[in-house]
């Protein structure tokens, strides 16, 4: 029993462990699945980031296209001119920060506003490095920060005068466009930062609060990042996910929960509760613990019918047992009785003879296979010598179960003898009247 009882515990424990290894793989899975998606949306975001972002250069681009073809900006006209304030009136029509003309090699010519360390800062020292950069030989951009604002900085040949030997001349435009997180904000639906350095991607929290991060690093002439522009925008689709998976895991566990709690109920109806019946049915030695269990359960049945099987031979032994016992002892004070020379016989509870010993055979002369089953009044006629004393005597036997007195019995032969008489009754373990006992002794009197 101890061995099925820790098989069903062993059963539960396996159960919740299943239950638990299976809410662990779907909470893996889904993260797996949310993450993928989280960085699909971010590339998706980036390169549409990326789109917007360059767009909205190209068309300051074309600003600056309109720039290199003003002859008011060239390298010539801008060392003979000595009022170069005239040309402010750039900066209230157009999106600029700063203008700056520099000769092939880099040296500045002209600034406006009037150059600051910021602005010459920003521009490029190394004539070679900057051409490698400019490889394409178009408009090229880059980032800077000038007075911790981010400026983008585009760049684009103008003329300047033909050379002695004929050949073209010149120089190189400069043009700085503030870089504003406002009109970001409002051409990208999304939080958006910049940042001096980029950040680590919080993507374990941006996916449980449904966001795609998503960063453009942003670089200067030298190829190294001098800033980033960091985005965060709402996904419908990582709600609906991350929704759909808390839904799902609570569904999950609810589900497993009900099934342990079932499998518990189960269990303990159909196999733990009979086992402890049965159990306390062995150890009590009471068939009455295995009547209190209902089951359909083939197994549980053939055992329910062999244990009470088991106590039905057992009970029957014992009853074989206790009446051989019996029968031994009745025969040991049949033997006993059989040795008293007084004459005993038995009768039941009508009056028939069940007992006839050696000393009565003596006394009346019938042999126990004679007496036996004959009615005791009628083989043996008995009065009482003195008539009052019977109505005593019988009172005494109703009340007492004992009656002694003197007798007169007439044999089956016809002969009259005197007998002392002790007459008892009989009784079993219910109080239930089995008969009477007969002691006669011959008595040597003579009644006057």
């Amino acid at each position: 029993m101890r061995l099925l009882h820790n098989k069903i515990n062993l059963l539960v424990v396996i159960t919740l462990l299943i239950s638990a290894a299976l809410i662990s793989g779907v909470i893996i899975q889904t993260r797996i699945a949310h993450r993928i998606i989280a960085e699909e949306q971010a590339v998706s975001e980036s390169n549409s980031l990326k789109l917007t972002f360059e767009v909205h250069a190209r068309q300051h681009d074309k600003l600056l296209r309109n720039l290199a073809g003003l002859d008011g900006l060239t390298p010539r006209v801008l060392l003979a001119n000595s009022d170069p304030e005239q040309f402010m009136q750039l900066f209230e029509t157009y999106p600029i920060s700063f203008i700056a003309v520099t000769d092939s090699s880099l040296m500045p010519i002209a600034t406006f506003p009037a150059a600051s360390k910021g602005i010459l800062n920003a521009l490029p020292n190394d004539p070679v490095a900057f051409g490698k950069f400019r490889s394409d030989g178009k408009i090229t951009r880059y980032y800077a920060w000038i007075d911790s604002v981010l400026t983008r900085i585009a760049v684009i040949d103008i003329p300047w005068y033909n050379g002695a030997n004929g050949s073209p001349a010149s120089g190189v435009l400069f043009a700085g466009f503030p870089e504003s997180t406002g009109d970001l904000a409002y051409m990208i639906q999304g939080n958006v930062r910049l940042i001096k350095e980029p950040l680590p991607f919080p993507i374990s929290k941006t996916m449980d609060e449904g966001k795609v991060v998503t960063q453009l690093p942003l670089y200067s002439w030298r190829n190294t990042a001098v800033a980033a522009l960091w985005l965060e925008t709402p996904s419908k689709m990582l709600n609906s996910l991350n929704n759909y998976r808390t839904n799902f895991l609570w569904f999950i566990i609810i589900s497993s929960l009900i099934f342990i709690l079932f499998i518990s109920v189960y269990l303990y109806r159909y196999y733990k509760w009979p086992l402890r019946m049965f159990t306390l049915s062995i150890r009590n030695k009471d068939p009455e613990y295995l009547r209190k269990v209902h089951t359909v359960d083939r197994d549980f049945l053939t055992l329910q019918h062999t244990v009470m099987n088991l106590f039905t031979h057992e009970r029957l032994l014992n009853d074989m047992i206790r009446r051989r016992n019996a029968d031994n002892q009745n025969a040991f004070h049949a033997a006993i009785l059989a040795q008293i020379n007084d004459s005993i016989y038995a009768t039941n509870h009508q009056g028939i003879i069940t007992y006839w010993n050696r000393g009565a055979e003596e006394m009346y002369s019938v042999y126990e296979h004679d007496a036996l089953g004959k009615v005791a009044e009628e083989l043996i006629k008995s009065r009482w010598i003195y008539s009052d004393e019977e109505a005593v005597q019988q009172h005494n036997l109703e009340v007492d179960g004992v009656m002694r007195g003197r007798l007169s019995q007439e044999r089956p032969d016809g002969s009259e003898i005197t007998v002392d008489a002790g007459i008892s009754r009989l009784f079993d373990i219910n109080g239930e009247l089995l008969g009477q006992l007969y002691v006669i002794r011959k008595s040597e009197l003579i009644p006057a």
